[in-house]
């Protein structure tokens, strides 16, 4: 009858953090190894390579696998001293659970009296900004040279901070997402820092080219309307307004309307 080998863990394995239920291998671990570990002798019951996990306890159906003290994965049903496997685990996280608020005192705060002041722009959302920019966001990649030149001709052409001291700027948020992309949270997640952008207080309002993606401006508008947002406007992809200089009627009536926004409270 083969002798077991007995080694202790911190030889042949890692068990990162105390609320692991998951040993990691430094070593080729050979199966029937007894692997001695807080008091405990545990039997490896398959080969484990070197970089690979194995149980610590037995991980019935439902149990979280963690490491580093967090889950990783669901157990599907794994006895002690089996390696971790795809197989074996789903991909699936347990439910948080949300700790209560905290129940300390609010602070006390300064008498409105005594909190200084200082120049600002006030938005309709209660936010104040220090600065006023105009932002042409494209919501997909193939608009983003359009934005990029919107913004350098606005700013070249119509604006000047001698006429328009309300406005800090025109800038363009161009980007490589979009056009090509699988719709889903990469897109969605896209929208979302667009729409970000935009509520930003430094921002006084937004313009989207379009022509393309009409269905991601839709998803911008909406994640930027449930924010009660009001600044974004849909502006046409090769406007006559960017790209006549000598239009002056046209050029100064836009320009009238785009860069009257926002006065200093």
């Amino acid at each position: 009858m083969a002798t077991q080998t007995v080694v202790p863990m911190e030889q042949v394995a890692l068990v990162v953090h105390p609320d692991d239920n998951v040993a990691v291998a430094k070593t080729r671990i050979s199966e029937g190894t007894i692997v001695l570990w807080n008091g405990r002798a545990i039997e490896v019951r398959e080969t484990i390579p070197p970089g690979h996990r194995f149980a610590l306890t037995d991980l019935p159906e439902g149990t979280p696998v963690r490491q580093y003290g967090q889950p990783f994965g669901i157990s599907k049903g794994v006895r002690v001293g089996e390696r971790i496997t795809r197989e074996r685990i789903r991909n699936e996280l347990p439910p948080r659970i949300v700790k209560p608020a905290s129940k300390n005192a609010p602070p006390d705060y300064f008498p409105d009296e005594q909190i200084p002041t200082w120049q600002g722009y006030r938005r309709k959302d209660g936010k104040v900004g220090t600065r006023n920019f105009v932002l042409v966001v494209p919501t997909s990649m193939c608009a983003s040279t359009e934005a990029m030149q919107i913004a350098m001709r606005a700013e070249l052409l119509f604006w000047s901070p001698e006429e328009y001291p309300n406005v800090s700027g025109v800038v363009a948020l161009p980007h490589n997402k979009g056009c090509g992309c699988p719709d889903g949270t990469p897109v969605e997640m896209l929208m979302k820092v667009l729409a970000r952008y935009i509520e930003h207080p430094n921002v006084a309002a937004a313009g989207h080219p379009t022509g393309l993606r009409e269905d991601q401006l839709h998803g911008v508008q909406q994640i930027h309307g449930a924010a009660g947002g009001q600044k974004a406007r849909q502006v046409p992809r090769h406007p006559r307004v960017w790209r006549d200089a000598s239009d002056r009627s046209a050029r100064f009536g836009n320009r009238r309307r785009i860069f009257g926004i926002g006065k200093s409270v």
